[in-house]
């Protein structure tokens, strides 16, 4: 009688990864006939985490023929209702995602991956397509545009001349393209409709069991975990040079980063509007690369960096996040995938601060609430903010620093203690940073001086922004002297408007007229044309025009 996998036997895997017995317990898996979609997924998740830490060379090849065997079962159900509906949204080879994504994701998805990808319903109400409908279309097609309850594809279909609904959601995002309106109205009216993909995976490496950034030259075996580590030492040690990687390289490891995010129905700003000349990847040891993807120049934000970036585990993807910058500050999010979460979690962060701290001439790092717990019940119940406690991180608040000092006293003195969820709650109620420089440089934060330029248009100019926009611009002009104002600060208009309006708001510039326009004129030009580690560096040495 043959014998199946069984939790027992998995949970027997899971302990024996950090020991010599690992390769005992899986070849006993491997022995094992699968007949539950359920145990599938568990003993995948599993297998992906031996080969992000595979204790040697045996086990990370038994690990990938295992995860070839279960492509091979998933293939076998895949007419069957029960298997597709309990592997659903898993990201597994021969299974179905269905989301929604940006219109830029959509539209690169639909051309990265053609047959794979399908329009399938849009929650949009008929009221509101029409209503987009009418702005996205001549008047005059007013008939066929606007009459009639048509849901979101007749609709489409209909206007489009397409049959088919690919054609037709190709047709829609050509409509949204050929606009010449600004991004984030195009990006908002899109969003709108409400459309989700089907996405059939395939075999390939296009699923969560097998995409990797594939140039891996050395594969590093863990034969034992970085689980205790000191921030403060890991920050300073030397980082290497970025690799070296050809333009075809830099694409893959894009898509890659893309795509695994998208099979979490996860997307953000970096992944998306990644700027692919300047995509870097720096090898962090221990078989540890981390990719920093700054944005396209024209999706930056108008005052911070937003700077994001993913981690691969010998080149399986295993965390992502972001840094926003402004000046020496970085307010900092990683994320680790959850079949990754029991590896080196807090190596793992530090060698992203690592990067960061160095890369970037950070002198303080911010963690958000949520990171910790706010709305967060997963990382409130995990005790997430003991995580960054650990690791330097402290409560902005006095009060609450206080609340969590006398808690990590108890921690320290009772190991059986545990913090109440009412009082990590309470903790959660503040930002908390880690200062990682002995005289860090004091600016105001981007949300401040965002503020205060609310403020000047209010009490300026009675919140007319039209005519905020113009006066400041003048102002600006006038101040940097319209000779000096290069071609490249004209091109990007929206730029010269916000920084107007920032000028505006700090009349103490005026005071020292040829120095302070000797250091706009040059943030001007590394905001417009200059790389993003150009704006940071430049705003890092002007820093004290924000501060009169």
């Amino acid at each position: 009688m043959q014998q199946y996998l069984q939790h027992r036997l998995i949970d027997n895997l899971r302990k024996a990864i950090y020991g010599n017995t690992v390769f005992a317990a899986l070849e006993e898996c491997s022995r094992r006939a699968i007949k539950n979609p359920v145990v599938l997924k568990e003993y995948h998740e599993v297998l992906l985490f031996l080969c992000a830490y595979p204790w040697n060379a045996k086990v990370m090849q038994l690990a990938a023929e295992e995860l070839q065997r279960l492509s091979q079962i998933i293939k076998k159900h895949h007419s069957n209702y029960r298997w597709q509906y309990t592997l659903s949204g898993s990201g597994l080879p021969f299974t179905e995602l269905r989301c929604q994504y940006s219109m830029e994701l959509v539209n690169w998805l639909i051309n990265e991956f053609p047959g794979e990808i399908q329009p399938a319903e849009a929650e949009a109400s008929p009221e509101t397509i029409k209503q987009i409908f009418q702005v996205l279309l001549p008047g005059v097609e007013f008939e066929k545009s606007t009459h009639g309850e048509l849901n979101t594809w007749n609709r489409v279909r209909m206007l489009s001349g397409h049959y088919h609904n690919v054609a037709a959601l190709k047709w829609l995002l050509k409509i949204f393209y050929q606009k010449k309106w600004p991004l984030l109205i195009k990006d908002q009216l899109y969003d709108n409709f409400h459309i989700y993909l089907n996405w059939m995976l395939k075999e390939g490496i296009h699923n969560r069991s097998f995409n990797r950034w594939p140039y891996i030259t050395n594969t590093y075996y863990h034969t034992s975990f970085k689980k205790k580590v000191s921030s403060h030492s890991i920050i300073r040690q030397p980082l290497q040079m970025p690799m070296a990687l050809s333009a075809q390289q830099k694409s893959e490891l894009l898509s890659v980063a893309r795509i695994s995010l998208a099979f979490y129905y996860r997307e953000t700003d970096p992944f998306t509007y990644a700027d692919l000349s300047a995509v870097e990847l720096f090898d962090m040891g221990r078989g540890l690369q981390i990719a920093l993807l700054p944005m396209q120049a024209q999706r930056r934000l108008s005052l911070e960096s937003y700077i994001g970036f993913m981690a691969f585990k010998n080149g399986v993807p295993v965390s992502y996040g972001g840094g926003w910058i402004f000046g020496h500050r970085c307010k900092i999010g990683v994320n680790i995938y959850p079949p990754f979460r029991g590896g080196e979690s807090a190596w793992i962060f530090c060698q992203v601060l690592r990067l960061y701290y160095q890369q970037y001439t950070i002198h303080r790092f911010v963690v958000k609430p949520y990171q910790f717990g706010k709305g967060n019940p997963e990382g409130l119940k995990s005790g997430a903010f003991w995580f960054y406690y650990k690791l330097g991180f402290r409560p902005v608040n006095e009060k609450i620093k206080t609340i969590a000092a006398n808690e990590w006293k108890k921690i320290k003195e009772n190991k059986s203690y545990r913090t109440s969820l009412n009082i990590l709650r309470s903790l959660t109620a503040c930002n908390k940073e880690w200062i990682v420089s002995k005289n860090p440089a004091l600016h105001p934060e981007a949300a401040d001086l965002s503020s205060n330029i609310t403020s000047m248009i209010n009490r300026r100019f009675k919140g007319d922004r039209s005519k905020a926009t113009q006066v400041c611009k003048h102002e600006l002009r006038s101040f940097l002297m319209p000779q000096k104002l290069t071609a490249s600060i004209e091109v990007h208009n929206s730029v010269l408007e916000n920084w107007a309006l920032l000028f505006a708001s700090k009349p103490g510039i005026m005071r020292s007229k040829n120095v302070h326009r000797n250091q706009w004129l040059k943030l001007l030009w590394a905001k417009t044309k200059g790389s993003e580690k150009d704006y940071i560096m430049t705003l890092q040495r002007h820093l004290g025009l924000f501060t009169g």
